[in-house]
């Protein structure tokens, strides 16, 4: 349903009631609607930017085996890079989380470090 809500398919576009589907979905222990919560805490989606929440939400998705979830968990890592006091540290975790995601089939990570080596030759 929470899909429905984000997309407006079938149904009146409406991201508060996303938000409160997909919550009820995660807390049951479904991992595309954790990656759902990790992405709405990261990019204030219904809600303010929590990325304590991001970040607990995307360590849950992974618990359930969800490769995509450590594509995400790494793209979050990565974005709290300008804000930390050790940033350094923060990329290397990307870009573990982006290997292993690659690693267990995530396409868009099997790309990154061709990516990332162009963009920011010396970031990784």
């Amino acid at each position: 349903m929470g899909q429905h809500y984000f997309y407006g398919d079938s149904i009146k576009k409406d991201l508060a009631e996303q938000f409160r589907w997909c919550k009820k979905a995660a807390e049951k222990g479904v991992s595309s609607a954790m990656r759902s919560m990790a992405s709405d805490y990261t990019k204030g989606i219904s809600t303010a930017v929590n990325h304590d929440q991001a970040y607990y939400w995307s360590l849950q998705a992974i618990e359930k085996d969800d490769g995509k979830a450590l594509y995400q968990l790494g793209q979050l890592l990565e974005g709290k890079v300008t804000a930390s006091n050790e940033p350094r540290q923060l990329l290397v975790l990307a870009k573990q989380a982006y290997e292993v995601a690659a690693k267990n089939g995530v396409s868009a990570a099997k790309d990154i470090d061709k990516i990332n080596t162009k963009l920011y030759p010396n970031r990784f």
